[in-house]
């Protein structure tokens, strides 16, 4: 080792006396002396490793894997915007983004409603019915709200009907008896709208629309009701 030092000290010497200025890794041998091993890395870089062979990566791997990856909250911002999401509830859906997912592929037609129900409901469920905010997300738990999405894909229900469903279920009501909702018939709502609009001539269609909402609640598809409400106006 004293042998190895001194020649090195030698050596070392020599460089600085040529003006050798690059630094470099050098193995010592038996014999005292060292030989060159690799270049010592620059403040600006980094040296691949030498004693390891390269791990080669294929385009079509990392491109997989580039799809795998989480997405970033601004990646998600920007897709929950374009599903027509306001910015305050973008908020707390990503808090909840793998339920809302989940959601969505039940029930894509209105993401709006989806988001209401995995963060402002449940809010203000917790609110009115004084319990803590984990104890909703208990009872309205994912499965729940699939189901319900369900029969409202089917046409079992209406988007309306949702969030008293919900509040039921909240309240401590079964959830097949808080999704039994009772409901008027296409055929007996357009009687009661002909009828309505025979006895209050002229007004708008908002107007009659606030009247039919005021006799039957949510026992009628509000949408529904306006398309009939429009009809019959336009074929005066």
């Amino acid at each position: 080792m004293i042998k190895t030092v001194e020649l090195e000290v030698e050596r070392q010497l020599k460089d600085l006396e040529s003006g050798k200025k690059e630094g470099e890794v050098r193995n010592a041998k038996e014999d005292g002396t060292t030989e060159y091993l690799r270049p010592l890395p620059s403040e600006a870089r980094m040296y691949p490793e030498t004693d390891l062979p390269l791990l080669r990566i294929s385009k079509e791997r990392i491109d997989r894997i580039k799809k795998e990856l989480p997405k970033l909250k601004s990646e998600i911002r920007e897709e929950l915007k374009k599903k027509g999401i306001s910015g305050d509830m973008i908020n707390l859906i990503i808090e909840n983004i793998d339920e809302f997912n989940a959601l969505m592929r039940v029930y894509d037609k209105n993401a709006n409603l989806v988001g209401k129900m995995i963060s402002l409901w449940r809010n203000e469920f917790a609110t009115k019915l004084k319990k803590n905010i984990s104890e909703i997300k208990e009872i309205l738990t994912e499965r729940v709200m699939e189901e319900i999405l369900g029969r409202l894909r089917e046409g079992k229900i209406s988007e309306g009907d949702v969030k008293e469903i919900l509040f039921k279920i909240a309240s401590g009501e079964k959830l097949e008896n808080a999704l039994k909702v009772e409901k008027v018939g296409e055929s007996e709502l357009e009687e009661q709208i002909r009828n309505i609009i025979k006895e209050k001539p002229g007004l708008s269609a908002n107007a009659y629309m606030g009247l039919v909402i005021s006799k039957y609640g949510n026992k009628i598809d509000k949408r529904k009701a306006m398309e009939i409400i429009n009809n019959l106006i336009n074929s005066q």
